[in-house]
């Protein structure tokens, strides 16, 4: 959806994602930071609210640094995308 410029339906099912991880896996876990922070952010930046992405993204990178260590590749991702 989002490469169809139908972003706020991205971010919609992306939050509904995210919330669903967070019930699963929990608030703090390195799935939730995969697979839900890491992409709702991602997908607040190209909406434009880079307010909102930074929160996201630098949320997910302290527990991707926790979880993975410093030289991971999604601590690499997570920093390309907080770069944007």
């Amino acid at each position: 959806l989002r490469g169809l410029g139908r972003i706020e339906e991205a971010i919609s099912m992306l939050e509904g994602s995210l919330k669903i991880l967070e019930e699963f896996y929990g608030t703090n876990e390195r799935q939730t930071v995969v697979f839900g922070m890491k992409f709702l952010g991602h997908a607040y930046g190209m909406k434009g609210d880079k307010g909102k992405a930074k929160e996201l993204l630098e949320s997910a990178l302290g527990i991707a640094r926790k979880s993975y260590g410093d030289d991971h590749m999604e601590v690499g991702k997570i920093l390309d995308l907080l770069s944007t």
